[in-house]
């Protein structure tokens, strides 16, 4: 007598009938944490161990509650050495580019609030235009174009 096998069913099984949810969020609480968009938080990078900064410019949340944060990178100014016993003062920093994927919050650290109490990623954006154009205008009164 044969047997018949019983067919298997993948490790890895997609039901695409079910769409998974996702929730954005002004501010959300992990544990002791509590995190709000516009917040600089410190990421230790896992493979050098270095401390990285960034600015929360989104933050969402999945159906299993947990949360995520979409950031900007924030570097150095030129000359400006951190170390890990100073504080932090964002003046000493530039916005650099935006994450691509969401950073999950368990791996944040709360650095410190946001210096604008409505602060969105489009301040920063109008603040880099607001100096390009006060630099180009400068660089034309020199040249004595105005």
């Amino acid at each position: 007598m044969k047997h018949r096998r019983k067919p298997q069913t993948p490790f890895f099984r997609c039901n695409s009938s079910r769409l998974s949810r996702v929730y954005t969020r002004k501010h959300f609480r992990i544990g002791y944490k509590n995190f709000q968009i516009g917040d600089i938080v410190r990421i230790t990078d896992s493979t050098d161990g270095e401390d990285y900064f960034a600015q929360i410019i989104q933050l969402i949340v999945n159906e299993y509650s947990q949360g995520f944060a979409f950031v900007i990178w924030l570097v150095p100014k030129l000359g400006y050495n951190f170390k890990s016993s100073d504080q932090f003062d964002l003046s000493n920093y530039t916005s650099f580019m935006e994450e691509e994927k969401p950073v999950p919050l368990s791996a944040c650290e709360f650095e410190c609030h946001s210096l604008l109490p409505n602060w969105s990623p489009e301040h920063e954006v109008r603040e880099q235009f607001r100096n390009e154009l006060k630099e180009r205008i400068e660089a034309n009164k020199r040249e004595g174009i105005f």
